[in-house]
């Protein structure tokens, strides 16, 4: 499947290249956009009329039999796809404001992205797929792989325990 959910474990929440620092992530940023000729990399929607739309996204693989979770790729994705990836905090978000309209059309962009026949359910289908599995991730203590941001001229940040502490209160 081209789109797909892919939750973060509870864990891993607020560990991410964004955490390096906005000039460095702004570098990398610029590199994903330029590397996509900013268009989305999954549904290919030109999003040069609105880069605001333009999400830079880190593609994460967990490997549950060595418990890493690594960072395999980092690339530009429109704001749709986006929401579909995060499809778990999208669906939270969503059931907090309503917006019924919003997850309809989030149904269609899966369909379309992945060329699926028309189905008013395919996203719902995908949203338990990727719960079951959410939850055999957060049963498992991940070690980080982050080695992919040497790629992009970045020192890979060590975090000490007060930076680690400080990141998980923020999103507890």
């Amino acid at each position: 499947m081209k789109l797909a959910a892919n939750l973060v474990p509870l864990r891993l929440w607020g560990f991410n290249a964004r955490n390096i620092g906005d000039r460095q992530w702004e570098k990398i940023k610029k590199k994903a956009r330029s590397e996509s000729n900013n268009c989305c990399v999954i549904c290919e929607k030109d999003m040069q009329a609105n880069l605001r739309d333009l999400h830079t996204h880190e593609f994460w693989e967990y490997d549950s039999e060595s418990k890493v979770a690594k960072i395999i790729k980092i690339s530009s994705v429109c704001v749709d796809c986006h929401a579909i990836i995060h499809l778990g905090d999208t669906v939270r978000k969503i059931k907090k404001i309503g917006d019924t309209n919003r997850l309809k059309y989030l149904n269609e962009h899966f369909v379309n992205a992945n060329g699926l026949p028309p189905s008013q359910y395919a996203l719902q289908g995908e949203y338990r797929r990727a719960m079951a599995e959410w939850r055999e991730r957060n049963a498992i203590e991940w070690t980080l792989d982050l080695s992919i941001l040497s790629q992009y001229g970045v020192d890979i940040p060590v975090l000490d325990d007060e930076q680690i502490v400080a990141i998980k209160k923020r999103f507890a």
